[in-house]
């Protein structure tokens, strides 16, 4: 997170994932829910922590305002400067992850959803809430007004979960033919 404010958003996937798979009743017992709880703290344990030292860091930045306003004021005022170049759709291309795709391999990218089809269907907990994870993420980059290649470098270790998943099911399906 400290790296860059979008990054948060990475907790946000993780624990919607989880919820969901809870939810659906792929955690089995109440043993599954103090780990669950574990990582929504470490969540917000995290975010918060993050949130104050943009805060702190951008302390003087924009000029007199409340300790906590900084990192949304620093989210604005880039908005408005990238806003000065033209409309954000001409600046940031929304089709801009799909055409960059490539840079991630091509092999490992047309894997990737059918090794998310994969882990939704498995009765493993974790599969399943990596495969929401990504999805969450995939479509929160999506939603977002600022589109970055290297924001794709947050989906890589759910990507290659997901790969793994494919190449397994493929290697499986051989054996068994």
């Amino acid at each position: 997170i400290l790296i860059n404010q979008t990054y948060a958003e990475f907790w946000l996937a993780v624990g919607a994932g989880s919820a969901v798979s809870l939810q659906l009743g792929e955690f089995r017992g109440r043993e599954s829910l103090p780990p669950l709880l574990q990582l929504a703290a470490a969540a917000l344990v995290s975010v918060v922590i993050a949130w104050l030292i943009y805060s702190w860091v951008l302390l003087e930045s924009f000029g007199p305002h409340p300790f906590l306003l900084g990192p949304l004021l620093q989210y604005q005022g880039i908005l408005e400067n990238v806003q000065q170049g033209g409309p954000l759709e001409q600046t940031f291309y929304p089709w801009l992850y799909l055409r960059n795709l490539s840079a991630y391999g091509f092999l490992a990218m047309a894997l990737v959803l059918p090794g998310a089809w994969l882990c939704l269907r498995s009765r493993n907990p974790l599969a399943v809430s990596v495969a929401l994870s990504w999805l969450i993420l995939a479509l929160l980059m999506q939603l977002l007004k600022f589109k970055e290649v290297r924001y794709l470098e947050y989906l890589a270790p759910l990507t290659a979960f997901l790969v793994v998943a494919a190449i397994d099911a493929i290697v499986k399906f051989r054996r068994n033919y």
